[in-house]
């Protein structure tokens, strides 16, 4: 069930299939047999199914961007092209971890918080990205990233001493939404306001004002 929750929240990000995720997850992570088995099962109930036209996966943070601006740039097909993993890197867990830390998101990701911290005057550092730590985890077998249900496997057991077991094995992650929706709302109202009201024709072109209202009304709106 967690990875089930874990694999619908990947696929509304990068748009793609759960089931096709959670192949992936297998190729990697699962014995041949068991993809066999579950493949063929998928088949046959596929076969039962009314077959209805093809419709390609969009990601839910696409209808936020202005059309045009999406249409002209093919934005969400670029986007879904630099999340995809090749074949022939997705059937090694060694790889896919190469693959995953050499794609553009992670540069991205870097300027975004390198950006926002400069902005409080903060430096930040990153310590799992040291480059002996990076190459040891590169040099891991799978059994110490995924094993006995837990990912991350290998840390967790060098945190042991150090973090109480119930953090330490914990399955579940905290969910941030509220906090940011509460953090915005508290010390950025007024920019908001500003961005969506009396300047928004500096972000029309970027994004979708009317779908952009919607969801800031949904967050103004008592639960």
């Amino acid at each position: 069930l967690e990875l089930w929750r874990e694999l619908r929240s990947a696929a509304n990000t990068y748009g793609e299939g759960m089931l096709s995720l959670y192949f992936k997850f297998l190729t990697i992570y699962g014995p041949a047999w068991r993809i066999a088995r579950v493949r063929s099962m998928a088949r046959r109930v596929v076969g039962k199914v009314r077959r209805r036209p093809a419709q390609a996966a969009r990601a839910a943070w696409t209808g936020l961007v202005n059309p045009e601006l999406a249409r002209r740039t093919d934005l969400a097909e670029r986007f879904h092209r630099s999340g995809h993993m090749p074949i022939a890197v997705s059937a090694s867990e060694a790889l896919t971890h190469r693959w995953l830390l050499s794609t553009g998101l992670v540069p991205h990701a870097f300027e975004v918080l390198d950006k926002a911290a400069a902005n409080f005057g903060v430096e930040p550092r990153y310590p799992f990205w040291d480059k002996p730590l990076v190459e040891f985890c590169l040099a891991l077998p799978g059994e110490e990233k995924l094993k006995d249900g837990f990912g991350r496997h290998v840390l967790r057991r060098a945190m042991q001493g150090v973090l109480p077991p119930a953090v330490q094995w914990r399955r579940d992650k905290i969910d941030f939404t509220a906090n940011l929706v509460k953090g915005m709302l508290g010390n950025h109202r007024e920019l908001l306001d500003r961005l969506l009201i009396s300047d928004s024709e500096r972000i029309a072109p970027y994004v979708n004002l009317p779908e952009v209202n919607a969801v800031s009304a949904r967050l103004l709106s008592p639960p």
